[in-house]
């Protein structure tokens, strides 16, 4: 009998602390605020890797064109810097590529949502990345 007078009154005082968590609406705010910022980001390496390479793709192709005609008059270093600037900046946009697809998954992230449960009812929203392992018993 003083099990069952414990094991309810415990349960009672558990889902009454439970049920009294709530949510901080500033966390939210600053999830949006993170998710904006690195989609920000994203879009901004994802624009100069594609400026960066189809600069380079021009000047490589351009280059390469009037090097291989042999219709370039005087001194052909001109033509042999613009072929290697072209190809550093094509090689170069590769890093701002990665790096938006980086921020891009990190933004995705951040906007996760998970809920905080016991049992079958859920009680909350809570906004971080988890990654999560339930035992059924």
């Amino acid at each position: 009998m003083k099990r069952t007078f414990f094991f309810l009154a415990g349960i009672l005082l558990l889902s009454q602390m439970i049920s009294a968590q709530t949510i901080d609406s500033t966390i939210k705010t600053e999830t949006k605020t993170r998710y904006e910022m690195l989609i920000k980001k994203a879009r901004q390496n994802r624009t100069i890797g594609w400026v960066l390479l189809g600069a380079g793709i021009v000047m490589t192709g351009t280059s390469a064109g009037v090097i291989a005609g042999g219709s370039y008059k005087g001194d052909g270093a001109v033509w042999i810097s613009l072929l290697t600037v072209g190809g550093i900046s094509t090689v170069a946009s590769i890093p701002f590529f990665i790096s938006a697809g980086s921020n891009k998954r990190k933004a995705k992230w951040s906007l996760k949502e998970s809920r905080v449960s016991l049992g079958n009812k859920a009680y909350s929203y809570v906004s971080y990345p988890v990654i999560a392992y339930t035992i059924s018993l």
